[in-house]
């Protein structure tokens, strides 16, 4: 079975605690990453890769990812963590390729339910 990867940029473990929680009994590697510069050092290629991007702790850096990520062929699945702030942006995240966007607080359950259904999709 191939490795599945969650990376969550996100400035302090909050999502990354509580996806290895969720996936504690799978086969599912979840790493964080402090900015979204850090994925530079991260192979994100193949459908078994999740990406999830705290939007709050860098817009403007996760909007420029996103800008640059959807003129890639091969563009890694996202989920967009925001907050009701940022909910004015959901369609402009969304066209930019976010797989899905919270406007809320997710369910730790919820968040592993999306990635589950990428790799479904995706593999």
């Amino acid at each position: 079975m191939p490795q599945r990867n969650v990376i969550v940029v996100e400035p302090r473990p909050r999502w990354t605690t509580e996806l290895r929680r969720q996936f504690a009994e799978n086969n599912v590697r979840v790493r964080q990453r402090v900015r979204i510069v850090d994925l530079n050092q991260v192979n994100m290629t193949g459908d078994f890769c999740v990406l999830v991007l705290d939007f709050d702790a860098a817009p403007a850096d996760c909007l420029q990812f996103l800008g640059r990520e959807v003129c890639r062929p091969r563009r890694i699945a996202t989920i967009v963590i925001g907050s009701a702030d940022a909910a004015a942006l959901e369609w402009t995240i969304r066209d930019l390729g976010a797989l899905d966007f919270f406007a809320r607080t997710p369910r730790g359950d919820e968040l592993a339910r999306l990635c589950r259904r990428q790799w479904m999709e995706g593999g």
